[in-house]
């Protein structure tokens, strides 16, 4: 089976951590048995407006030569916009299976107004099999374009990077995304300040323009911050970290957390989205009940107060939840029914 990779979020030098778990996917697809996988992607860095037009303009055209290969199946890894490539590719290749996965980011915004949700849906009528990696993003896809997504599932967690390590833990709460609002970190920066304790650890990996809030909170409380770390350094921090928080106002899965289960560490999140489907209370960590500075405050405190023989515990039960979002697990899945006709669909 001949099979394009199609993806406008892959890792750069600028961006080592963005749409990783894409490349994860496609090294693993590459390894296996009775694949041939080629990959065309677009790495994210720090672009303006221009950046990005020049950037899309210029993937066209390497696209172009994919025209003339032929392959079984191409599976695009966010709708928009190169869903425009894929359509293209289509009536050029009609027997070609297209397998579309939705990560969130981009069906907002893609859809508003009669003309655009009508190209878009028309767009769509070409994809044979649709997968959405969260299931409060699936019902928001469905409720946009009335179209069911064929299955929820996650992009999958490498773990040859992810696992239980020995390590000692340095970072009481570790916090790992990027430095927006939309992760919440406006939140638990603020939360940080009302508790007020100086004896408390947390590390920040990300970046993003809450950068500079963060170096301001160094100057008083024990705040590290890392940026860009590849994966394995993203694994390492993890380890050395007692939970992971995020209190994300809007996350369709949030692999990172799985990412923090699969390292032995419970997570400390908020209720939304893929946050609240990965947690389950009491065994692989705690809630943050509402998105309020308050709210995180009484998460963190709860955190912090569980004794050693509870947290010890705890990481036990934690390693052993959301073994199903394992990348083979994943990779199989695609293989054996998104990669081919099944007269179920």
């Amino acid at each position: 089976m001949k099979l394009l990779i199609i993806t406008n979020a892959y890792p750069s030098k600028e961006k080592p951590y963005a749409g990783v778990f894409v490349k994860n996917q496609a090294e693993y697809l590459q390894r296996s048995k009775g694949l041939f996988v080629d990959v065309f992607s677009l790495k994210r860095s720090f672009t303006g407006v221009t950046g990005s037009l020049i950037k899309y303009i210029w993937a066209c055209f390497r696209f172009f030569k994919l025209l003339f290969k032929r392959y079984d199946v191409i599976h695009l890894h966010f709708f928009f916009p190169l869903i425009w490539l894929v359509v293209i590719y289509k009536v050029v290749h009609p027997k070609t299976r297209i397998v579309l996965t939705l990560h969130g980011s981009d069906i907002h915004g893609r859809f508003n107004g009669k003309l655009n949700k009508y190209l878009h849906k028309k767009a769509l009528s070409c994809v044979s099999y649709i997968q959405a990696v969260g299931k409060e993003l699936g019902d928001e896809f469905e409720n946009i374009i009335d179209m069911k997504p064929n299955v929820i599932m996650s992009a999958g967690i490498s773990q040859d990077t992810f696992y239980p390590r020995i390590k000692v833990k340095e970072y009481d709460f570790i916090f790992v995304g990027s430095f927006i609002e939309r992760k919440g970190i406006d939140l638990l920066i603020e939360a940080i300040k009302k508790i007020n304790d100086t004896s408390l650890r947390y590390c920040f990996v990300g970046s993003g323009p809450y950068e500079k809030d963060l170096m301001q909170l160094k100057k008083t409380y024990q705040v590290e911050v890392f940026k860009n770390l590849p994966q394995i350094g993203v694994a390492e921090k993890l380890s050395e970290s007692k939970f992971f928080i995020f209190p994300t106002r809007y996350e369709p899965f949030g692999l990172v957390a799985t990412e923090a289960i699969y390292c032995g560490v419970p997570i400390v999140v908020s209720d939304v989205g893929g946050m609240k489907e990965q947690l389950i209370k009491g065994k692989n960590g705690f809630l943050i009940d509402n998105l309020t500075i308050d709210c995180v405050v009484k998460a963190i405190v709860d955190a912090n107060m569980i004794n050693s023989d509870d947290y010890k515990e705890l990481t036990v039960s934690t390693l052993a939840t959301n073994s199903e979002y394992s990348l083979e697990s994943v990779c199989d899945y695609l293989i054996n029914h998104a990669y081919v006709e099944n007269i179920d669909e």
